[in-house]
């Protein structure tokens, strides 16, 4: 008979309801029902990205109307934001209604602020599949960082 710390049965208990009661009107998913991105569209450079710990940086020059990435989201219902640790990872898409949480890196953009006043690219929420699309403003060179411009 194997003996299990109290750590180890109270995570058992906790399996597949850590993030699961943070999404509205969901229901248990299995293989068939995940939707495949294509997280890099043809019209995108390859390896468009990096990301330092800090900031994002181009991997490549952009012209602007390119896409530099492509962020699947997961929709957080407003209720949730009570928590910080949920709070900081939250992208706000609409104001004070659309809260989602990205997979990938448009939460660690630099935003526009007085430290980067000069954005150099823009979001766009794709409600339909779900996505933030992110455009370049301009012509962005290589190793530069991304400063998001957040106001709408």
């Amino acid at each position: 008979m194997r003996h299990y710390s109290k750590h180890h049965r109270i995570n058992e208990q906790l399996k597949g309801i850590s993030l699961y009661g943070l999404f509205r009107g969901d229901t248990k998913r299995d293989k068939k029902a995940i939707k495949k991105y294509d997280l890099v569209p043809t019209n995108a450079r390859q390896c468009k990205v990096k990301f330092d710990g800090r900031s994002v940086y181009s991997n490549s020059r952009f012209f602007r109307g390119d896409i530099i990435e492509i962020c699947p989201t997961r929709m957080v219902d407003k209720s949730a934001l009570y928590s910080k640790d949920v709070r900081d990872m939250v992208f706000e898409v609409e104001p004070d209604t659309t809260f989602v949480i990205p997979f990938g890196y448009c939460q660690h953009y630099d935003i526009i602020s007085k430290k980067h006043p000069e954005p150099n690219c823009d979001y766009e929420w794709n409600p339909d599949d779900g996505t933030i699309i992110i455009r370049a403003l301009c012509t962005v060179p290589k190793d530069t960082r991304l400063i998001l411009n957040i106001e709408k």
